[in-house]
């Protein structure tokens, strides 16, 4: 098991006691994410829904299906990527998570990347792309376009994406998402 491996489970096992804000009362789980401690790309999403709070895992239900449907096709393999979200509790019905959950699930964010070191992280949505830009730019002007940024004191490749979510809503959207992930392994290369 590697260094940061081990820290990962260490830190999985404290984000599991997190009561840092109001979604703690409600939750069945921490979703705190999967993936090796060496992963290169880190997928990060908004927040856990209902599978994935009962399962633990990020991205398990109808929009990880098509995720993973959409990484098979262009030859990511899930189990060498990290996947995680900036909000590691499930809110309430699904709504959006609000501005102060945010920050206050920042911490674990913050230590996973400082662990996991990524050279890709890839946003899926605007909560994510807006978490890490820390501006309102929305995914429909950015998506797929790579952008070198310095994220918790380390250069990262930025490379915003749609939110699956949105890609079971449009055809339209699942084309793009589709063709910016074969532009991700390209670059990733």
């Amino acid at each position: 098991m590697s260094p940061s491996t081990t820290g990962l489970e260490l830190l999985r096992a404290k984000a599991n006691g997190c009561r840092r804000c109001q979604l703690w009362e409600e939750r069945k789980t921490v979703v705190f994410g999967e993936g090796p401690g060496d992963a290169r790309i880190l997928f990060l999403g908004e927040a856990p829904g209902r599978l994935e709070d009962e399962t633990g895992l990020p991205f398990c239900g109808r929009s990880g299906i098509l995720l993973d449907q959409l990484f098979g096709d262009v030859g990511i393999d899930r189990s060498e990527v990290f996947v995680t979200s900036i909000v590691k509790c499930r809110p309430p019905a699904n709504r959006d998570p609000k501005q102060g959950e945010i920050a206050s699930c920042s911490v674990w964010l913050e230590q996973q990347l400082d662990l996991l070191q990524p050279e890709f992280v890839c946003t899926l949505g605007n909560f994510a792309l807006r978490a890490i830009r820390g501006d309102r730019v929305g995914i429909t002007q950015v998506h797929g376009i790579p952008d070198l940024r310095v994220v918790n004191g380390r250069k990262v490749v930025l490379f915003p994406l749609f939110h699956p979510a949105a890609a079971l809503r449009s055809t339209q959207t699942r084309k793009l998402l589709a063709e910016d992930l074969k532009s991700l392994v390209r670059l990733t290369g």
